[in-house]
């Protein structure tokens, strides 16, 4: 009799045994879990630091995207004014005349955003003709400047292209104030060529 209460105390027991064996190991297995995962802070910091990366990233891509805008319309300025120039060397009629003069003029308008080159023809006594070519500036916009002489002050005469006054300089920046030298080109007109620095 007591080996069978024994037998009974024993068979009791087991299953006790086993559910605290299934606590313990539910216990150690939400232990793991729990450490896999981030906390609510370390996400935080994490998302701090990509959006530093992104705001550094996109005002460099900004800068180096206005760089290279400045540096095309100086490229379709120095062609304007080689463009003017053969239009003397060759004789350009314009209507039914040949001009005595041709006048570069670049117009640049901040608020629309648009910029436009008018090559312009003149008489002898420097009376306005007619616009021999206009080139739209493509590549502008509000935080782009131009300075110098982009009044008609460049004007070449026929027919042998003299151009009075020169040197002559256009600045193309690539921000309003002109003061980033990196995103500054210079366009430099001597009698016979024409140099971007």
């Amino acid at each position: 009799m007591l080996q069978s209460n024994a037998a009974l105390g024993f068979l009791r027991a087991k299953p006790l045994e086993r559910k605290d064996d299934l606590q313990i190991a539910f216990k150690m297995q939400t232990k793991k879990i729990k450490t896999k995962g981030f906390s609510l802070i370390e996400l935080m910091i994490v998302i701090a630091i990509i959006g530093i990366i992104i705001t550094i990233t996109a005002g460099a891509y900004q800068k180096n995207l206005q760089r290279r805008k400045a540096e095309s319309i100086s490229y379709e300025i120095q062609q304007a004014i080689n463009t003017t120039r053969d239009f003397t060397l060759t004789g350009e009629v314009i209507g039914d005349q040949l001009p005595a003069f041709f006048k570069l003029k670049i117009i640049p308008n901040p608020k629309t955003e648009t910029a436009e080159i008018q090559i312009n023809a003149y008489d002898k006594n420097d009376s306005f003709i007619n616009t021999a070519k206009t080139i739209e500036l493509t590549d502008y916009n509000k935080n782009i400047e131009i300075q110098g002489n982009i009044n008609e002050d460049i004007a070449y005469k026929t027919p042998n292209a003299d151009l009075e006054g020169a040197p002559f300089t256009i600045n193309v920046c690539g921000d309003q104030t002109c003061s980033n030298t990196s995103m500054k080109y210079e366009i430099t007109i001597n009698q016979n060529s024409v140099s971007i620095q």
